[in-house]
């Protein structure tokens, strides 16, 4: 036997062990009913129930995708009409317990399963909002925060006492009767900011200031701009708009072209209820 076919008979075996216990390593469910959901149920996603492994989830065929992947509205396009108009209620149990950042990915293969789904990632030039270092140079600050739970109210201040802001996160409020909202948070990093303005507003944000260290936030926005209007120079509130609070710390928010990841419905079929 030549050297060259030694070679392929002891490898290959390898290669193939490597694949199975790769398919082996992504988590499934153990059982998954799909049905048709009841009207009353459309809307936003609804987590009915999550615990012990087993999760009911009902939303939209567009919602399913987009938790299941992990991306925003502005990421995902492709498909048919109705994966907007048609509503499921999934049902499913895992082996063991898991929670939110585990059970969503594991949707993932059930949507290729059950809706036949096929899906490519690919880079477009879309518009962003790159924020960079004003003219007038970074003025930011940094001093105490409060430690809070990520659901507990936060603690109220004393009397005279200033509001405590909450450490390491961005949390908005309404304020002004409605009109506007004020956003607070300490210890931020630069990256937080972009992820907080991209969870909020029409397009993504994308950090170029070079800024590494963490700094406060506590800036009144238009409460129209956080649902996601494109930033302004003027307000009927008369609050800043997101590019004037930017201003207040040295950054300036600006909107540009950019690469964008974007996720592609090649195909997807209505699952058979089960």
């Amino acid at each position: 036997m030549s050297r060259s076919r030694l070679f392929r008979v002891t490898v290959c075996p390898v290669l193939m062990v490597g694949v199975l216990l790769a398919q082996q390593a992504r988590p499934v469910f153990e059982v998954a009913s799909v049905k048709p959901s009841h009207p009353e149920a459309h809307g936003a996603t609804i987590m009915h129930e999550f615990s012990n492994g087993r999760v009911s989830v009902e939303a939209n065929t567009y919602s399913l995708i987009q938790a299941a992947f992990g991306v925003r509205n502005d990421q995902l396009v492709g498909g048919p009409g109705w994966i907007f108009n048609d509503y499921y209620s999934v049902i499913a149990k895992a082996e063991r317990p898991v929670g939110a950042s585990e059970m969503w990915p594991m949707m993932v293969p059930l949507l290729e399963d059950r809706f036949h789904l096929k899906v490519h990632r690919e880079k477009r030039q879309l518009p962003v909002y790159k924020l960079s270092v004003a003219s007038g140079g970074l003025k930011l600050r940094e001093g105490a925060c409060a430690s809070w739970e990520e659901r507990a109210p936060p603690p109220p201040p004393a009397r005279g006492a200033t509001f405590a802001l909450p450490c390491g996160r961005l949390t908005a409020y309404l304020i002004e009767r409605g009109t506007g909202t004020e956003v607070v948070g300490g210890k931020i990093s630069m990256s937080s900011l972009a992820e907080f303005l991209t969870s909020h507003f029409r397009h993504p944000a994308v950090d170029e200031t070079g800024y590494k260290g963490t700094f406060d936030v506590d800036v009144k926005i238009s409460s129209d701009e956080m649902w996601g209007r494109v930033p302004l120079d003027s307000d009927p509130s008369g609050l800043p708009t997101v590019s004037g609070a930017m201003r207040e710390l040295g950054i300036k928010l600006e909107l540009v072209k950019g690469p964008v990841e974007m996720l592609v419905i090649d195909s997807i079929d209505r699952p058979t209820p089960n």
